[in-house]
């Protein structure tokens, strides 16, 4: 639907205060439009990956943005919101749109990455679909997206323009799912100010010992002036960029705690990690955000075991800084999220045609994130359009699909004049 009548439907609810707080200079920062929610637990908040477009979709909510000016990442320049890239959103109550959507109002978006970093050949696994950077292993999955720079893939990152890489992703125990990879060349990293000229690591420590701290097995030098932390929090680290290989000495330390008030509603995607109690009740972190699970809290399948590294989805409401689980939802890596197809997660977007090319079966599309490539094939729903030909520049239109084998493009399975 168009824009002016989807922001009419949003909830209309002012802002709690949900934003990372940063010790020891550094880490990220929050856009907000700076309302604010009171404290009687009203409001919604969800962090996960962006699946869609038309504001932004994300966790199956779709948030108007249209009242957050800017969005920082990790104190650089704020980029443009991009399909797959985890975000953290704090809002107004959701409901349900006309068109059965669940919406809501964004006072609040923020972004970050988990890993800057050299990225030689020789550390990218093909046959096992991982990547190693800065000592982390990297799972890639069919549903991790990549920047317009690569069309190739994962056999894409490393080498010429692709020397150092960038991952938008989930961590885990043992290392994180990339949900989004950038490329970056040696002489744009270069041209970064001093400050920002590092590499960076995100993630839980592990261990404490001496001069070093560790996230996962991979330990790194404290420098000179850089405080240690405590087993268990987590942790930005800028490493000075001295290559692809250890050891790697740690410039700055950020402490990265989440204070979230008192929330309806809340919804966490990523991995299973940190895992204790019983098969029936316990508690876990998923993206760095505490969940509590009881017997009463709902499970799909009705089977789902939980274990350390599983990809899910929590639904509950945030007391006292923890998410308390009403349901925790499997998402596999194959999970289609209610209509994707060939085991790869649906992709929604709304916008408008900007250019058309029926010779290579592609359009380009305005949305909220900027302009995306769209294709088709002979598999395409193409609705209320009857066939391509029914396509034209200026149209605002529905697309569902999924994330196209080349890299950036989304394949769609339904186009639809809205």
């Amino acid at each position: 639907m168009p824009a002016p009548i989807f922001r009419r439907l949003l909830a209309a609810t002012a802002l709690a205060c949900a934003t990372w707080l940063t010790a020891c200079g550094g880490g990220s920062t929050t856009a907000s439009n700076g309302s604010g929610i009171g404290s009687g637990g009203t409001g919604s908040y969800t962090t996960g990956s962006i699946s869609g477009f038309g504001s932004i979709i994300v966790n199956g909510v779709r948030y108007d943005n249209s009242s957050v000016g800017t969005v920082s990442l990790d104190g650089d320049s704020s980029p443009a919101l991009a399909l797959g890239m985890v975000v953290t959103v704090s809002g107004g109550d959701t409901s349900t749109s006309s068109a059965g959507q669940t919406v809501a109002r964004a006072e609040s978006v923020q972004v970050g990455y988990e890993l800057l970093g050299p990225l030689p050949q020789a550390n990218v696994n093909v046959s096992s679909s991982t990547i190693t950077l800065l000592g982390q292993t990297v799972k890639v999955t069919a549903d991790t997206f990549y920047d317009d720079s690569n069309t190739q893939g994962l056999s894409g990152l490393g080498g010429n323009g692709c020397e150092l890489v960038k991952v938008y992703g989930f961590p885990a125990d043992s290392g994180y799912t990339a949900t989004r990879v950038e490329c970056l060349a040696q002489s744009t990293f270069n041209a970064y100010n001093d400050e920002r000229e590092t590499y960076r690591v995100r993630g839980k420590v592990t261990a404490v010992s001496g001069s070093s701290v560790t996230i996962n097995s991979q330990a790194y030098t404290l420098g000179v002036g850089v405080n240690a932390p405590t087993v268990g929090s987590f942790v930005r680290l800028r490493l000075a960029p001295t290559g692809a290989t250890s050891p790697w000495t740690v410039q700055r330390l950020s402490s990265e705690t989440r204070s979230f008030g008192e929330r309806r509603e809340g919804r966490a995607e990523g991995l299973i990690a940190h895992l204790g109690g019983n098969s029936t009740a316990g508690s876990f972190d998923i993206n760095g955000v505490p969940v509590q699970f009881t017997s009463s809290t709902r499970r799909a399948p009705s089977n789902l075991n939980l274990a350390n590294g599983t990809r899910v989805e929590v639904e509950g409401s945030l007391q006292n800084g923890v998410l308390v689980a009403s349901k925790i939802s499997l998402e596999s890596d194959s999970d289609d999220h209610g209509g994707g197809v060939e085991g790869t997660r649906e992709i929604e977007l709304h916008g408008t045609v900007q250019s058309l090319n029926t010779g290579t079966d592609q359009l380009r599309l305005q949305v909220s994130g900027g302009t995306l490539t769209v294709a088709w094939d002979n598999r395409t729903d193409f609705k209320n359009l009857g066939s391509e030909s029914g396509l034209a520049i200026g149209q605002f239109l529905e697309v569902k699909g999924v994330r196209d084998p080349r890299g950036s493009l989304v394949l769609a399975r339904q186009i639809e004049r809205e």
